[in-house]
């Protein structure tokens, strides 16, 4: 009775217009949330939308995003202005930390930050309840609504398999160089290492590290490896851009490499730096049992997989969909397949291409970068913008 009495006090005030839409995402300003957004401002008079960014409370203020304190140590003033804007909103879409709507008039849409692959019941059972949820493919949809009915959604028809936006963003060009990442040396090809956790910063959910022995990275034991590796990428003038997950426990050597780049949030925060747009600068990839895969299939370039620990990670942590049919590439047991992986980079060999082609036809019902028009086409249909 108290949020309803209040909410309509909130929801008469007259100064501001009701056109308002709250944007989630982690890291912040990046994201499916941030490609709808400048695709409403190109397509919409300005104006038209207050665009509110839901951030935690000490986030550093940006310059150009109206942010709103929604987590962390929250004053009451805080808490009014979070709750004014949830009341005023007409649309909610968030990717990562859920915002629950508080208005019944609202229409929440997640986007997730990627596609189901592994098991993350803990986070997929957090998300509360959606209007919808965006997926690639059909057969993923499947997958989502399983995981979902009864906690987020009620019908298979509130799953969305028109794309993520965010991976519009892989299409777009950008360069490594003239943001200022890479200074002076040019390379002939790069390549691009994204491992996901196997011990996680934040829970129980890690294996042991039996495959991995003493560092973060698959294959390398110890600091000859990463010398070997990098004396090989310098003879055939490649550059490995390494990114582990966020939620990865990193152990890496001291040494600092020529041809081996260790990547952090923080430095593509300095240099304007997206996820996407690292993909798109990758001319092949190494990962295992990242969702970054899926974005990367749309590229259609060589991929590796180290996988020799995928018995132990299914046993602990598992699988959504059939991973050993979907996650096509070649396979990198030891420090010399992945030799053999950046020479066939080199000389454009690329050996999984029909597997992989036959996986991306599944995984994605659009190979394209449309995703953003076509989630903007159905809002809508569902509000009058």
């Amino acid at each position: 009775m108290m949020k309803k009495v209040l909410l309509k006090i909130l929801f008469s005030f007259p100064f501001l217009k009701k056109n308002i839409i709250i944007l989630e995402n982690n890291p912040d300003f990046d994201g499916s949330p941030m490609k709808v957004e400048r695709d409403l401002k190109k397509k919409f008079p300005e104006g038209k939308f207050l665009f509110v960014w839901a951030v935690d409370k000490h986030c550093a203020i940006h310059t150009q995003e109206k942010t709103v304190a929604f987590w962390g140590g929250l004053t009451l003033i805080d808490k009014i202005k979070k709750y004014f804007y949830l009341s005023r909103a007409i649309l909610i879409i968030d990717s990562n930390r859920p915002v629950f709507k508080w208005n019944p008039k609202t229409i929440r849409i997640y986007t997730s930050h990627g596609g189901t692959l592994k098991n993350c019941d803990k986070y997929m059972h957090s998300i509360g309840k959606v209007d919808y949820y965006l997926t690639l493919s059909d057969y993923l949809a499947n997958i989502d609504f399983e995981i979902l009915k009864g906690r987020s959604v009620s019908s298979r028809e509130q799953i969305l398999p028109i794309g993520l936006p965010l991976n519009d963003v892989i299409f777009e060009d950008f360069d490594l160089y003239r943001c200022g990442l890479l200074k002076g040396k040019r390379y002939d090809k790069i390549i691009g290492w994204l491992p996901t956790f196997r011990q996680h910063k934040n829970n129980d959910q890690s294996i042991s590290l039996e495959i991995e022995k003493k560092f973060s990275l698959p294959l390398f034991q110890s600091q000859a490896d990463f010398d070997r590796i990098d004396a090989f990428l310098a003879s055939k003038n490649t550059l490995l851009i390494v990114q582990l997950h966020p939620c990865q426990i990193s152990s890496l050597p001291a040494n600092s490499y020529g041809n081996i780049l260790f990547i952090t949030q923080e430095q593509k925060n300095q240099y304007g730096i997206t996820n996407m747009n690292l993909l798109h600068c990758f001319d092949a990839m190494i990962t295992d049992y990242s969702a970054a895969y899926y974005e990367f299939l749309l590229l259609n370039r060589p991929i590796g997989l180290t996988i020799d620990d995928y018995e132990e990670y299914a046993a602990k942590i598992g699988f959504y969909i059939d991973y050993k049919r979907l996650v096509q590439g070649e396979l990198l047991s030891k420090i010399e397949d992945l030799e053999t992986f950046i020479d066939n980079v080199v000389i454009g060999n690329d050996v999984c291409r029909e597997n992989r082609e036959r996986s991306l036809h599944e995984i994605h019902n659009y190979a394209d970068n449309q995703s953003s028009e076509r989630l903007i086409d159905f809002i809508a249909s569902k509000i009058d913008l």
